[in-house]
């Protein structure tokens, strides 16, 4: 039988919708999820309930499921993905969590841009995450010094140059890796310094410091050679992991950047439109569940692979080939198969004209 999207992601949802005790709500929970991906746009509940073909009916009860149906945004995306990828307010409860989940034998890689870098974060992060932050390029950095080795009030080693200095340190020789980068493999630079300790930030506590080179480009074939900004990575708490894996975790953040922008942009995150106190913070969690769910609802069905038999055929200007099906060519297909579920059983999903 043909694998249907419209299948795995009732599958997930069904998995999900479970943080609904009562089973009145996990149904209507069910529902509204159908609704948001599908329904026209701005994303609200008003386009859900016209997708479910309920406009003329009673809308309280779509509402009353943010408002007053008992529910937790930990419960729901834990059943979704099992506590390993998404961002909760606390990172020492998530730390926990990914413990308890994998009884011990996962290690979690927080990655974090330079607003992050700062005493308050990194000196509160728990030992059990390993924390990569990109920092400045004038960071006044130390020598880490072993606690036996301290006399009196000294808690660091010699004065280290900055990470700029570093970069442009000719003595220190690059290293190189073969990584996928922008659509590619791609030969990355680096330098490496392991026991560095940033006062300013994370007090005593010993970091790796990565220097990365800039990657040269051209504009066109022929033009002069130019240089992107060169990177400062400071690795808290990575001790055993290697420096290729640290280098592809903060990489991967692009893909956080390009999901903030789908998120906003194609599913509708913060357009629900709805007022009650309860309501504004459990909406736009539902939305990213369901956000969630369509992504995990693809890998379940085609591997996160597209192709053209499925999703048809890319426009002519594209000269690159697409890998992995885009969230507008999700959103399509999942509303084409429910149309075409429409017609074939009016009686079970009713589509506003």
């Amino acid at each position: 039988m043909e694998k249907r999207l419209i299948d795995s992601y009732r599958d997930i949802i069904g998995a999900a919708t479970v943080a609904f005790k009562d089973p009145r709500a996990k149904g209507k929970a069910e529902q509204e999820a159908m609704g948001i991906i599908c329904g026209d746009s701005p994303k609200t509940i008003t386009s859900s309930i016209r997708w479910n073909g309920r406009e003329h009916l009673d809308w309280s009860s779509d509402y009353k499921l943010f408002s007053r149906a008992k529910w937790s945004h930990d419960g729901l995306f834990r059943h979704i993905i099992n506590v390993s990828t998404f961002a909760v307010k606390e990172l020492c409860r998530l730390s926990g969590e990914v413990h308890r989940f994998s009884g011990g034998s996962r290690r979690m890689i927080h990655c974090v841009d330079g607003s992050f870098a700062s005493k308050v974060y990194m000196g509160g992060a728990p030992d059990g995450v390993a924390v990569v932050a990109r920092g400045r390029k004038n960071a006044r950095l130390r020598n880490y010094l072993p606690p036996d080795r301290r006399i009196g009030n000294r808690k660091y080693g010699n004065v280290l140059p900055a990470p700029e200095e570093i970069l442009r340190e000719k003595s220190m020789p690059w290293k190189s890796i073969r990584m996928f980068i922008a659509g590619k493999r791609r030969t990355l630079k680096y330098k490496e310094i392991s026991s560095v300790c940033w006062p300013g930030v994370a007090s005593d506590k010993p970091m790796r410091l990565i220097v990365i080179k800039a990657a040269g480009y051209r504009l066109r074939k022929g033009s002069d050679l130019l240089y992107r900004q060169p990177a400062f990575l400071f690795a808290l708490n990575s001790e055993g992991i290697p420096t290729r894996t640290l280098i592809e975790a903060y990489l991967a953040r692009w893909e956080v950047e390009v999901t903030f922008r789908d998120a906003k942009n194609v599913i509708g995150v913060g357009q629900a439109q709805v007022w009650n106190e309860v309501s504004v913070e459990k909406a736009p969690a539902f939305v990213s569940a369901c956000h969630a769910c369509l992504l995990l609802a693809s890998i379940k069905a085609f591997g996160d692979r597209r192709t053209d038999e499925v999703f048809g055929p890319l426009p002519a200007w594209r000269r690159i080939p697409q890998r992995r099906p885009s969230i507008r060519d999700l959103v399509n297909l999942i509303r084409k198969e429910a149309l075409a579920e429409a017609l074939e059983e009016p009686k079970k999903i009713k589509i506003a004209s």
